[in-house]
């Protein structure tokens, strides 16, 4: 890809094979893939190089689920010679999460055959921890669990006031 004017012309280069972290995002209800990081850029003037700018990257866990930028080199218009070097540096990731089973919930958000039971996540209170809210049709429930550090506990003062669900079975048609 490149961008031409009078006499500059940007050429971006890409890495040739799919990033270890490849990504599906979605911007603006549009979905978008990143699966190549950018790994040149060259100026050049009357289409000779004046200056090329290469960039290299670092996965910043063990899993190699998430690169960041680690170095750009600038180089010369003999397009060999490095006349700068410019390196970041991150803090080592560290997990949080540990696979508990406190806050396992007696609240079902499905079944196995795919039944939407109207539960949803969402912090309720604003303090900060999930929370969870139903609203369910087919058995008129509408509840809220507050989440409490340790588990949940149930809260009518935060029931929802419509069903999420009404009919609920995977197999009819949803509208």
């Amino acid at each position: 890809m490149s961008i031409t004017t009078r006499y500059f012309i940007l050429e971006f280069g890409y890495e040739s094979s799919v990033r270890p972290d490849r990504r599906l995002v979605y911007e603006q209800g549009n979905k978008l893939e990143e699966s190549r990081r950018l790994s040149d850029i060259s100026i050049l003037f009357n289409d000779t190089l004046v200056r090329r700018y290469n960039f290299e990257y670092n996965s910043l866990n063990n899993e190699s689920s998430l690169s960041s930028l680690s170095k750009i080199k600038y180089i010369g218009s003999d397009n060999s010679s490095i006349l700068h070097t410019i390196t970041f540096g991150y803090y080592q990731s560290t997990s949080y999460y540990t696979n508990s089973t406190t806050y396992n919930t007696s609240v079902l958000f499905s079944n196995s055959a795919g039944e939407d039971f109207g539960v949803r996540l969402i912090d309720l209170n604003n303090d900060g921890y999930i929370d969870m809210i139903q609203g369910r049709g087919a058995t008129s429930e509408k509840k809220a669990w507050l989440n409490n550090k340790t588990g949940w506990n149930e809260s009518n003062n935060f029931a929802p006031p419509e069903f999420f669900v009404y009919n609920s079975d995977p197999s009819v048609d949803k509208q």
